[in-house]
């Protein structure tokens, strides 16, 4: 497993894009950076693309790209 280095006292807000990450919409808010570490590390096992950016997280599942945010 890859070691992303998120801030744990931060919750993180989800972001939703099916164009390939040219639109966003938002999506569910308060994932932890548990829950954020388990979506990585899924998207790690079958091979779908990852992106980390700092504390910004973007993963493929397969149709669609989520974004994680920490907030301020």
């Amino acid at each position: 497993m890859r070691d992303l280095n998120l801030d744990e006292t931060k919750q993180y807000d989800t972001d939703l894009s099916t164009d390939g990450g040219l639109t966003w919409e938002a999506g569910p808010s308060g994932n932890c950076s548990g829950a954020v570490e388990a979506r990585v590390a899924s998207a790690d096992r079958d091979g779908r693309f990852v992106s980390v950016d700092g504390e910004v997280v973007i993963t493929s599942d397969g149709y669609s790209l989520l974004r994680w945010t920490p907030r301020s």
